[in-house]
């Protein structure tokens, strides 16, 4: 499948085998992780952090087969940026459309209870 991946701007040929699948699970968990933070303390919220970072790294430069340039830029781009991108690839990576991550980027700015 084709992924347009703005970080880039270059569109990637991802195979959606089940080892890609895979990775993009374990990122999401690697998220989940993250955002679960009740009853942990700092040097725990922070090692998870820094696993995220790592994971994400490692799992676009997996998925997407980076060059070693491109891998390499990675450390110096923008932290909320890079985690939209791997959200995005993962999302893609699931089976969702543009357009279905779209509306559920919109849906979740409009109220997050929803």
């Amino acid at each position: 499948m084709k992924i347009y991946v703005k970080l880039f701007d270059k569109e990637f040929d991802v195979k959606a085998s089940n080892k890609a699948a895979r990775s993009a699970l374990k990122m999401q968990l690697e998220f989940a992780k993250m955002n679960n933070t009740a009853d942990k303390d700092a040097t725990d919220v922070f090692s998870t952090q820094i696993a995220v970072i790592d994971e994400a790294e490692s799992f676009m430069k997996n998925i997407l087969k980076l060059t070693k340039k491109q891998a390499e830029s990675l450390d110096d781009m923008d932290f909320q940026e890079t985690m939209s991108a791997v959200g995005y690839i993962c999302d893609r990576m699931m089976g969702m459309s543009d357009e279905q991550i779209k509306a559920d980027t919109e849906k979740v700015r409009e109220d997050p209870k929803k």
